[in-house]
């Protein structure tokens, strides 16, 4: 019997609170939410999309696959989960809808599916694998006539919409069905500026952004929002409406998972949807004016690293399950693994969530996410949150990371807890100590005692 297919989606910059909160319409991913498993309490590894989805892949955390930002373009190892099927005899595919995706996974699964035609052209624009200078777009010549005509001439081709980047892994799985495939897909139309066709930015927004006494920019200026001024400050001095660029955002969500469906139903017509293992998932989150921070990803809270996560399994397994245990991106390698009987290398980080899906119950165990910068790190367990900033790391943003914050979340939301020194001071010496350099994973009984500590104050 032919082993099971792997298709993973990761939608760039999608929060769990629009994919999975209804906030905005998905209608393909509510339907594989029936078909499969739905983890409410999952998280990214990062907050930006190469630590993201090497963790993701290699089950390994920033610190430890060397990955901590989008401007560092180096292959995974070679415990990789595409390079493992690979040599297990899967068909291995990968295609993302941005270009620096090309230079790295892309490469790893097999297909060398670039994006731009000329990368030389990118690199001496300061686009390419390296990104040692800024992109040379200052200026009234660049911006007005530079940048346009490199577009016009296909020199610049930096990103392409959901519907071309299906389509180009629709025409990989033509290539036929005699091994089993394992395809990647990350759409990347939810990354700023927010890419979707007309009828969807219309079914979100139906007024006229342009008018207005004050721009964004000046607004976002007047209360001290965050937002990256060398990328979007001409873009944010043409709109006048704040609501405007959130729309958007809920437009290219759905626009996303209507091609989501394309694939699926393409997959379905060829009789491979029952036989193939299906997870669903977002590289990180987006801010959209939470945290000081407009329309990018900072930070690690939850509007920036929690993430929808859908597994559906061949045969249609445990169908519309809802598990709110924690669970991380590096538990991906593992599970997959796992189900396909294959033993997982010996340095992952991450574990099965097989027996979380059939029922049982898993140790208590920490989560961690880092910052691109290793300038931020938080711990999560349970319902807490533990955020600490590094000192001792420049902080390259104008906004203010919060050095030592203690979270708990509730039924009403987030509550940040005054605790004492005590408690503060085990968990920062976890990240400095422990986390940092070699992780332990499960709560021992000297971490228990910080949970029947604050459960005495009145915390738990």
């Amino acid at each position: 019997m032919r082993p099971p297919n792997l298709l993973i989606i990761t939608l760039d910059c999608a929060r769990h609170d629009h994919v999975l909160g209804n906030k905005a319409s998905t209608p393909t991913i509510d339907s594989l939410r029936e078909d499969g498993v739905t983890f409410s309490r999952a998280y990214s590894q990062a907050a930006s999309t190469i630590p993201s989805l090497c963790s993701l892949l290699t089950s390994l955390y920033p610190h430890q696959h060397g990955h901590y930002s989008n401007r560092k373009y180096t292959s995974m190892n070679e415990m990789s989960l595409p390079k493992l099927l690979a040599r297990r005899g899967w068909r291995t595919g990968g295609f993302g809808g941005v270009y620096f995706l090309a230079n790295t996974i892309g490469l790893d699964f097999g297909t060398t599916d670039k994006i731009e035609p000329l990368p030389w052209v990118n690199e001496r624009l300061g686009l390419g694998p390296t990104r040692l200078r800024p992109p040379p777009w200052k200026g009234f010549f660049a911006q007005r006539l530079l940048k346009p005509l490199m577009y016009h001439l296909g020199l610049l081709k930096i990103t392409r919409n959901a519907s071309k980047t299906v389509a180009r892994a629709i025409e990989w799985l033509e290539g036929g069905w005699e091994a089993p495939f394992f395809l990647w897909l990350h759409p990347f139309d939810a990354h700023m500026v927010y890419y979707s066709p007309r009828r969807w930015r219309r079914h979100y927004y139906s007024g006229n952004p342009t008018r207005g006494e004050r721009n964004i920019a000046q607004q976002l200026k007047e209360r001290g929002i965050w937002f990256v001024e060398e990328s979007y400050g001409r873009i944010f001095e043409e709109i006048y409406d704040l609501s405007y660029f959130p729309a958007l955002y809920k437009a290219a969500i759905s626009y996303m998972d209507e091609e989501l469906g394309r694939l699926i139903d393409y997959l379905k017509a060829n009789g491979q949807y029952g036989n193939t293992m299906l997870i669903v998932t977002s590289d990180h989150g987006e801010n959209l004016g939470e945290r000081g921070i407009y329309c990018t990803h900072r930070k690690l809270f939850d509007e920036t690293t929690r993430v929808p996560l859908i597994i559906k399994l061949p045969g249609s397994e445990y169908r519309g399950k809802e598990i709110d245990s924690l669970a991380e991106h590096i538990d991906l390698l593992p599970t997959v693994l796992d189900f396909l009987d294959i033993p997982p290398p010996t340095e992952t980080s991450g574990r099965s969530l097989l027996p979380l899906m059939e029922g049982k119950r898993l140790p208590v165990r920490f989560s961690i996410s880092e910052h691109e910068d290793a300038l931020q790190f938080v711990i999560r367990w349970e319902n807490w949150q533990y955020y600490w900033t590094d000192p001792e790391v420049d902080n390259p943003y104008p906004f203010s990371f919060e050095r030592d914050l203690l979270v708990r979340t509730t039924e009403r939301g987030e509550e940040v807890v005054v605790a004492e020194d005590e408690i503060r001071g085990r968990l920062r010496e976890e990240v400095t100590s422990r986390v940092i350099p070699a992780r332990r994973w499960y709560l021992d009984p000297e971490d228990r005692r910080i949970d029947s500590r604050l459960q005495d104050l009145g915390y738990i």
